[in-house]
């Protein structure tokens, strides 16, 4: 998904009453807790991927100025436009607009506000996504 792609608070504020209505409509139907858990788990995890993007809209760019100087001493400059980079979180992928950094075009380019993801968390969405039980 895209950082584009996001609407506003509004949106996650009807995620959330969508999970609401449903859970009433399982509860006349007398759908299994299982069941209602699971529905409501997959739906947590759409509404958690739109918090990320939104914090990331909020965020801006990651724009640090005119150069940055990383823990090993090394000096970036501030490349120009903004880049497309992949961020993996514990809801699933995004791709965020951030300010690159680098010694010149087409050499690795530097992030300074984010690492792709959080290896802890990532083993957890693995987890829960297996379908694993208790």
């Amino acid at each position: 998904m895209n950082q584009n792609n996001i609407t506003s608070n509004n949106h996650l504020h009807e995620m959330f009453s969508k999970i609401i209505d449903q859970i009433e409509t399982y509860a006349k139907q007398g759908t299994s807790a299982y069941e209602v858990e699971k529905s409501i788990f997959k739906e947590l995890l759409k509404i958690g991927l739109q918090i990320m993007m939104y914090f990331f809209q909020q965020s801006g760019t990651g724009e640090q100025g005119g150069s940055i100087s990383l823990t090993n001493g090394k000096t970036l400059k501030r490349l120009c436009g903004l880049r497309d980079k992949p961020y993996q979180t514990i809801f699933g992928e995004i791709t965020i607009q951030r300010t690159a950094y680098g010694l010149r075009e087409k050499q690795k380019i530097e992030f300074p506000l984010e690492n792709n993801y959080s290896y802890r968390l990532i083993r957890i969405h693995i987890y829960c996504k297996s379908g694993s039980s208790h």
